[in-house]
């Protein structure tokens, strides 16, 4: 179905033609604008001031399509975006953003030559791509089926994940800040869901045959270059180059696009309390570097390193209840990874350099770290979340009580080892602790009959410093306006270039964001 057939459908039209019947369209229409609240340094030797330049200029379409054929139900999910080539990522291209040729940039830092010109276009437009095309049917009295290209959702998390790890996300244009929904690589799946009467409970089994694309797998983060890439390196193409960088590798043996992947859940209840228990054996999302230098099961093709996607396995234990004492909605997350793969090596490898031309120090490519192997080790997620509603409509004159969420995210290396050296992000050099802990809140108020929604969330790193703060408003004007105004503010643990710990990627990343959503 093309993009121009579902959009001249008209919204949420019901009826039937020929054989397909309860036909219904909807989704949005989208502008996302962001300006720069700070000035990044897009390379080491940048000194022009890109504060208060528009960064983002975004426009989506999608179409949500449902039907019933016969017996068997549809969906189809389309969603199409362009960008506008704004002065400020012209210059991130001209720089070398997306060029997949990093050796260009690097030897331009050193004052020779210019860098060859990128195309981000590449990285932030999108077709008109099916994102999810799936079947609903009945295959037994107890079991439903659905198959084809779709999204499955696990555990309890927002922000950060311990048990939705199934599908990959595409951080590239927006980081974490957008919904999830908005994020996920969608794949090719057979996923059926059995209900066991005697046992009262919901088993789920989850198959993905290898069908899907390699840009499909694995979440994928700003070393490409561009507005998400992290201070000092946004003209810098990691994962594209194919000399000094990183490509992507997904036929590596320990992670084949090809392979078979799946996952088993079963869903129950124990008194009050909901609770699943899982199984998944699927492509670790974040990225390992493959280096030449110490190969992981087999060397890189490329000459110095590629970016794979290992598979692991993760048993997991989610649920989530009700404490009266205190009006407490509680959610947990356990989530156990045996020999999950991490990069090793803190010290850079263009340290072993020693040169100064044009105050560009090499040491100032700090993303080289991660290089000396990869080692495993057990790793245990958790998380625990609390919610609850305060009553504010006295002080700040909501029309009903607000929202209070805290979350407390832990990870744990249980056979850590110092002398691992393991380093916190794939590609940088800041060493990793015994345990990475990080806190999240959040504060909702709600006006004019939930027309006026204000929210603030935060989080901070207890383990490495820094902490973000996102106030947002939001203003739904009848059935179809939607207008979100949000500020994106980091504030990372100091902000020298080598602070490589997550706030400190997103050092002079501060965004004002607005979105305009027509909802049809």
């Amino acid at each position: 179905m093309t993009a121009s057939l579902v959009l001249g459908m008209t919204s949420s039209q019901t009826g039937h033609a020929g054989l397909i019947e309860d036909l219904s369209v909807s989704g949005y229409i989208r502008e996302g604008i962001s300006v720069n609240l700070a000035d990044p340094k897009i390379s080491p030797s940048d000194d022009k001031d890109d504060k208060y330049d528009v960064s983002m200029a975004r426009t989506s379409i999608r179409a949500d399509v449902t039907g019933r054929i016969s017996d068997v139900d549809f969906t189809v999910v389309g969603r199409f975006s362009r960008e506008m080539m704004t002065d400020y990522l012209s210059r991130l291209e001209e720089g070398g953003a997306g060029n997949e040729a990093m050796l260009s940039t690097i030897i331009s830092e050193f004052g020779i030559g210019s860098p060859r010109e990128g195309d981000l276009s590449a990285i932030y437009d999108e077709d008109a791509e099916i994102r999810e095309a799936y079947f609903d049917f009945q295959a037994l009295k107890n079991t439903k089926v659905r198959v084809g290209k779709q999204i499955v959702t696990f555990g309890e998390t927002d922000f950060f994940q311990a048990l939705d790890v199934f599908h990959g996300m595409d951080l590239r244009w927006r980081n974490f800040l957008e919904e999830p929904e908005e994020l996920y690589q969608p794949l090719i799946l057979f996923n059926s869901e059995t209900y066991v009467p005697a046992l009262d409970g919901t088993l789920q089994v989850v198959l993905r045959p290898g069908l899907d694309d390699a840009d499909d797998i694995g979440t994928r983060i700003g070393l490409n270059g561009g507005r998400w890439a992290p201070d000092g390196l946004r003209t810098f193409d990691v994962f594209g180059s194919q000399t000094i960088g990183a490509p992507y590798n997904l036929e590596h043996p320990e992670g084949d696009k090809d392979d078979l992947t799946g996952a088993l859940r079963w869903s129950s209840t124990l008194g009050s309390i909901n609770y699943q228990l899982m199984w998944l054996h699927q492509f670790q999302p974040e990225v390992v570097i493959n280096s030449r230098f110490a190969p992981y099961k087999t060397a890189p093709e490329s000459p110095i390193a590629e970016a794979i996607y290992p598979i692991v396995d993760t048993f997991g234990l989610s649920a989530n209840g009700y404490v009266p004492l205190g009006d407490i909605v509680w959610a947990t997350e356990i989530a156990y990874t045996p020999d999950k793969p991490y990069n090793a090596g803190s010290s850079p490898l263009l340290n072993v350099l020693d040169l100064s031309v044009n105050s560009f120090q090499p040491r100032d490519l700090y993303l080289l770290g991660g290089y000396n192997g990869v080692v495993e080790k057990d790793t245990l997620r958790t998380m625990v979340r609390g919610e609850t509603t305060i009553d504010l409509m006295k002080y700040l004159k909501t029309n009903r009580p607000s929202l209070f969420s805290v979350q407390v995210f832990d990870t744990w290396i249980m056979d850590f080892d110092e002398s691992d050296d393991i380093v916190d992000l794939p590609a940088y050099s800041a060493t990793k602790d015994e345990h990475s802990t990080i806190v999240t809140a959040g504060l909702f108020l709600n006006y004019d009959l939930d027309r006026i929604n204000v929210g603030l969330a935060s989080g901070f790193d207890v383990t490495y410093g820094g902490y973000f703060l996102l106030p947002s408003i939001t203003f739904a004007y009848g059935d179809h306006w939607r207008i979100r105004a949000e500020a994106d503010l980091f504030y990372p643990n100091g902000d020298e270039l080598n602070n490589t710990h997550l706030f400190g990627t997103l050092n002079n990343s501060d965004q004002l964001y607005l979105r305009v959503s027509y909802q049809y």
